[in-house]
């Protein structure tokens, strides 16, 4: 049995203890939206009076004649709501996930089947789950993996593990349903029986892939999104078990959702940004959430946190909204910290020229026809603002330099008749020995205009990193520069 403790609905008030016998696999941090009949709360008077703001009440009423249960993050104060949250449950309580309904299993292996527990923490309360030939339970009984419930007070996962390679294939149906031991008898647990069917197949029909429904997202603190995860194909035989993982749990944590196996739970606890991911049988989809004091609905990057202190969402903001650079197809994603590409940032200088009409002819072995680049790359070899590697390519692929940008930014200039004549000496800087002979002169007026201000060593020196590769956070900063100086 796999406990999953419910992170800040009853780990925020209680620790649980349970014996090692009980247990098998890791305990794991979770929230939980769980369905329960209203029939076993202690009317609707209780469940309304548990109602907080929207994303954060752990029992609520929806629009089915039932009550969810939606778990909250680890400490969050909500001691006396949650202990009367628990009070509310009189009985014990068996679902299954919602995969299970209709699944396909492969002869070819074991299988497994999946349900929730919810234990009161008495050991004597019981969980009935029964296995028929067919497609209802007056079919041939086949198994029971009926158990007790833990001994102590939780949200767990049974895991029911079937020997398939030894099933014929056809439909089967799963009967579950809960017994509360309450004064000395046995009691069903109102409307907790059910069944479901699944399929067992002689062909294995495997995961290809997984996506998410979002590709990225802006949120505010103690905001929390779901997030549904697709399967191709939907009707994969594979395990389709969900992991979510944040890369950065002090920005957003991310759960699963019991009730709906494949939807997650995120929610922001921190300023930053971090990548949340979802794995299902070795196959991987991510998305980026930004978590910002202040909202723009005007900023369309999800991988850059919002506040007019954060040099990377200014500079962005200010490149993005002029029209100088986009992000990455198709995504929400900017890659601040990404490099780019001499491809890029002529198409980015291209651009800032007004995409002029240019005839193309091959001048590159890397530069073909109907590229992204063909034509910005032309248009700036025409301006001799920029030329090949020596070897007849461009090096389309390579990622810029800091002082290839300072000779391509000078050139630009000078190509649309603006004053290049500035110059800095470059002696204040500690690795001018580094500095390729042809990039003096550019980085000298570079450094005197302000594009370029040397990076920190950490003992009051700077130096240039003439040969270090620009990331797209730098170079929109040292776009904006130029833009609005010249």
């Amino acid at each position: 049995m796999k406990k999953r403790i419910i992170i800040g609905l009853l780990a925020a008030v209680m620790a649980l203890q349970v014996p090692t016998a009980v247990l098998a696999g890791e305990a794991a941090d979770s929230t939980s939206r769980l369905t329960i009949p209203l029939s076993i709360v202690e009317g609707e008077e209780a469940v309304d009076n548990m109602l907080f703001d929207e994303g954060i009440s752990p029992l609520r009423k929806n629009n089915k004649g039932t009550a969810e249960i939606k778990g909250l993050q680890t400490g969050f104060e909500q001691a006396e709501e949650l202990q009367a949250f628990k009070s509310a449950l009189d009985y014990c309580l068996v679902w299954p996930y919602d995969e299970m309904a209709n699944k396909k299993l492969w002869k070819g292996d074991s299988s497994r089947l999946a349900f929730n527990l919810y234990s009161r923490g008495n050991s004597t309360d019981q969980f009935i789950i029964r296995l028929y030939k067919g497609g209802n339970t007056s079919g041939e009984f086949m198994d029971d993996f009926s158990s007790f419930m833990p001994a102590s007070e939780g949200f767990y996962v049974q895991n029911i593990r079937l020997n398939t390679p030894y099933f014929d294939a056809g439909t089967y149906t799963i009967e579950y349903w809960a017994m509360t031991h309450i004064n000395g008898a046995y009691v069903e647990t109102p409307d907790s029986r059910g069944n479901f069917q699944f399929q067992v197949v002689n062909d294995r029909i495997p995961l290809m892939g997984v996506a998410l429904s979002e590709t990225g997202k802006q949120m505010r603190i103690e905001q929390e999104i779901e997030v549904d995860l697709s399967l191709t194909p939907s009707d994969t035989t594979d395990d389709t078990m969900v992991t979510w993982t944040s890369s950065n749990e002090n920005v957003a944590k991310a759960y699963e959702d019991y009730s709906t196996t494949h939807t997650g739970l995120i929610r922001a606890v921190g300023y930053g940004t971090a990548d949340i991911t979802a794995t299902v049988a070795g196959h991987t989809a991510t998305f980026t959430v930004a978590v910002s004091p202040k909202t723009d609905l005007d900023f369309p990057f999800t991988d850059i946190m919002i506040d007019d202190a954060n040099w990377k969402y200014t500079n962005v903001k200010y490149v993005h909204s002029n029209g100088i650079m986009n992000g990455i197809s198709s995504t929400t994603w900017f890659k601040p910290d990404a490099p780019l590409t001499r491809a890029m940032f002529a198409t980015v200088l291209y651009r800032m020229a007004g995409s002029p009409a240019t005839n193309y002819s091959a001048r590159f072995s890397d530069v073909p026809a109907g590229q992204y680049y063909s034509q910005p790359i032309i248009w700036a070899n025409d301006k001799q603002i920029v030329n090949g590697l020596g070897d007849g390519s461009y090096g389309v692929d390579r990622n810029i330099t800091r002082e290839q940008i300072a000779r391509m930014l000078y050139e630009y200039a000078r190509s649309s008749g603006k004053n290049v004549s500035q110059a800095q000496a470059l002696n204040s800087f500690t690795d001018t020995a580094k500095v390729s002979p042809w990039a003096t002169g550019y980085l000298q007026w570079a450094t005197a205009v302000g594009l370029i201000s040397g990076k920190p060593n950490g003992d009051g020196t700077y130096r240039l990193d003439p040969q270090g590769e620009a990331t797209r956070a730098e170079c929109a900063k040292m776009l904006t520069i130029f833009d609005q100086k010249y």
